[in-house]
């Protein structure tokens, strides 16, 4: 997620991530299973997928109420040693919610103010090209389905995308009560200095690294005394530039 984010930065675009979830791609039991950065492939195509992520807001452009984006980073690879035609990759890839009981599929859309959406190409032999779609999906889901079908073989690869820290907000209430326990502990007489070194880990939540270890010191400097207000603007910042941690 850290590549995504720096991504739009380098590029000179704001993304704008009001609500942001990381999506953690899990084993599916039906086909082919894929996981997170893991190339599947045929006889004339790899594919993997290098990233997930959940947002509601890109730049200026904002989905329908009640939906969010799901912005998907993937990657292809002709693996024969002649070119291969022009393919219009979107249809290669479907992507099914579920909220509550209810199915749907989703489409793709263009987003304007994102760079390299990776719609359509052709591919010279041995080229690899990465790219985003995105997807518009209930701000209510649960889960989230991608199969990608292989244009030659029809091998299907089926990757089974679980939402996790819904709201950013949930994050800095975790990570401003965390750092109050630290700097609580850090104040005992005598022994503070000690505890702490001895219980210093990173703050974690849902399974994903918030803050880590060498950077606990620095956050508990910069919000020492603050109101709550202020130190939850800077943990907001900070969050967001790492894009809430990293996906293990």
């Amino acid at each position: 997620m850290r590549n995504l984010v720096g991504l739009f930065k380098g590029r000179g675009f704001r993304f704008t991530l009001l609500v942001l979830m990381v999506v953690v791609i899990g084993v599916s039991t039906a086909c082919s299973a894929g996981s997170l950065a893991q190339k599947s492939g045929d006889n004339a195509h790899a594919f993997r997928i290098r990233s997930a992520q959940i947002i509601d807001k890109i730049d200026g452009d904002i989905p329908a109420e009640g939906e969010i984006y799901l912005v998907v980073e993937y990657e292809v690879e002709n693996l024969r040693n002649q070119n291969d035609s022009f393919r219009r990759w979107t249809d290669q890839i479907i992507v099914v919610v579920a909220s509550g009981e209810t199915e749907q599929s989703l489409e793709a859309v263009l987003v304007d103010s994102l760079a390299n959406q990776l719609w359509e190409t052709s591919l010279l032999r041995n080229e690899r090209k990465s790219g985003y779609i995105v997807f518009t999906t209930p701000d209510n889901v649960t889960d989230i389905n991608l199969t990608f079908t292989f244009p030659d073989s029809g091998k299907e690869e089926k990757y089974a995308l679980r939402p996790m820290d819904r709201r950013i907000n949930e994050n800095i209430d975790y990570v401003l009560t965390s750092l109050e326990r630290r700097r609580r502990t850090q104040k005992i007489p005598v022994v503070g200095g000690i505890l702490t070194s001895i219980t210093s880990f990173p703050i974690r939540y849902l399974g994903n690294i918030l803050i880590p270890v060498e950077e606990l010191a620095t956050l508990l400097e910069q919000t020492n005394g603050l109101p709550d207000g202020m130190k939850r603007k800077i943990l907001e910042q900070y969050l967001l530039t790492q894009g809430l941690g990293s996906i293990e």
